[in-house]
């Protein structure tokens, strides 16, 4: 049984490191958007983390993508203006029909506007 489009009403954002145009003729490494998704979010349990000498705390999230949806274990989602950490991207079944996306926001790096 494949993955129902109705599951998939989330939109997120994929965010990957690549090299950029520094505007000084040399190149430098940005976030940069490579993609946006339809996705299943589902907001896992939190927990607060020592994170810089200060607690903060921590929420996970289960995404649920389309199988080949790109997303690599390096990127970073954006998700309703929250950026999150991508953990591990795994096809739960071996089908080849979905993947689910292990995401969370501890020590996310700031991603530019957009």
């Amino acid at each position: 049984m494949g993955l129902s489009a109705g599951r998939l009403r989330h939109r997120i954002e994929v965010w990957r490191k690549q090299k950029v145009d520094d505007g000084l003729g040399g190149r430098k490494v940005d976030w940069v958007k490579v993609s946006t998704r339809w996705a299943e979010v589902t907001s896992q349990n939190g927990r607060e983390v020592l994170l810089s000498q200060a607690v903060q705390g921590v929420q996970f999230f289960r995404i649920t993508v389309r199988f080949g949806s790109g997303i690599r274990d390096t990127d970073q989602l954006r998700y309703r203006g929250t950026a999150l950490n991508v953990r591990s991207v795994v096809d739960p079944d071996g089908m080849r029909e979905s993947q689910i996306v292990q995401a969370d926001t501890e020590s996310v790096e700031a991603l530019p506007d957009g």
